[in-house]
């Protein structure tokens, strides 16, 4: 009997002590860090799902360490480049940030549920930060889910509306700047008013009968008024272009040319240049042209000859060796030659006259 008493005991004891240790490790296990829901609205706002008690506050880590720290009181007006100290600290496309969500005794509550790289914060470093406060952030203790209520009355509900606030654009002058320089050298955000409403519905129609707004919610994030730097130096400008000559030829004619004759006369072409200033007169930019060359193009001329060539003669010209006959004959002296063709002149004389005489004798003897 006192053996089984003892190991009553020894079970009653050691029961006793694991369910202390198993709801502490319960307890462990639902204590893990949870996560900062983060959501980009538009581009131009970083929503952040979370409340801040008066005793928490904001640790910003860069790849791991800790580059800022921030109280509750002042996360009311901050962008995102102002929240991860993108000014103090430089900022690489490979970085890694987060922000963790501490309380008073330093322990660890929230940590971001995706952190932002450096390109995402290069691209967004204006855009405006909300926390999201509608929903409170209560911690989980053993196996216990936690609950959120917005109110105490079944026929209430909390609505936030967030009315966007355009900014304002100014611009500043630098006369050694031409005209139409255009840079920004402060760019423009939208403001946020975000107000908080209780609405009241009505419980067997559900149909709204009445809207409350609450005062201490309601946050107002200015904007920042873009600002434009704007040249107003003259600016001259030369244009200038080539006008291409037409390429069918005109025809014309020329009666001191002969017909079959003709003349090509190649085409040029045109040329225009314009000197253009740009100045800046009473707000706006108003162009004057100040100088203005133009040449025409010419086209190609093909001229044609009207005139009758003249009819043609020709020309006997003596050769060489007739020439050299002739000069010949002008050369030798005077030997006798003259009297020899009268000689022969006179013999030929005598036998026309002997023939004469023979011819009427042939008649008698007939």
């Amino acid at each position: 009997m006192r053996k089984h008493k003892w190991m009553m005991v020894a079970a009653t004891t050691l029961l006793a002590t694991s369910i202390p240790l198993f709801l502490q490790s319960d307890r462990i296990a639902a204590k893990e860090t949870p996560l900062i829901h983060m959501e980009w609205i538009a581009n131009d706002t970083l929503q952040l799902e979370m409340k801040l008690s008066k005793a928490d506050h904001l640790t910003i880590m860069k790849n791991d360490e800790a580059i800022a720290t921030y109280e509750r009181d002042a996360l009311e007006q901050l962008t995102v480049g102002e929240l991860f100290q993108m000014k103090q600290s430089a900022v690489q496309l490979g970085d890694v940030y987060d922000i963790q969500r501490v309380d008073g005794e330093g322990n660890v509550l929230a940590t971001m549920e995706t952190p932002l790289t450096g390109s995402e914060l290069l691209e967004r470093e204006h855009a405006i930060v909300v926390f999201e406060s509608e929903t409170p952030v209560v911690e989980t203790k053993g196996n216990v889910s936690p609950e959120v209520t917005t109110s105490d009355e079944s026929n209430m509900k909390q609505e936030q509306v967030i009315t966007e606030i355009p900014f304002e654009t100014t611009y500043t002058y630098d006369d050694t700047k031409e005209v139409g320089f255009d840079e920004v050298t402060t760019k423009g955000v939208k403001g946020k008013k975000v107000e908080t409403f209780k609405v009241y519905y009505d419980e067997e129609t559900k149909e709204e009968i009445d809207r409350e707004r609450i005062e201490e919610s309601t946050t107002v994030i200015d904007p920042v008024h873009e600002v434009r730097l704007i040249g107003t130096k003259d600016r001259t400008e030369v244009e200038e272009r080539i006008i291409p000559h037409p390429t069918t030829p005109k025809r014309q004619t020329d009666d001191q040319m002969y017909r079959d004759e003709t003349k090509e006369i190649p085409g040029e072409d045109g040329y225009e240049k314009t000197v253009t200033v740009y100045r800046w007169i009473d707000g706006e930019i108003k162009p004057e042209v100040i100088n203005h060359v133009y040449h025409q193009p010419v086209a190609p001329v093909i001229i044609e000859g009207t005139k009758r060539r003249p009819a043609t003669t020709t020309t006997i010209t003596p050769t060489t060796d007739q020439t050299d006959q002739t000069k010949k004959k002008e050369q030798l002296p005077q030997t006798g030659e003259e009297d020899y063709i009268v000689f022969l002149t006179l013999g030929l004389i005598m036998i026309g006259i002997g023939t004469w005489f023979i011819r009427p004798r042939k008649f008698q003897l007939k």
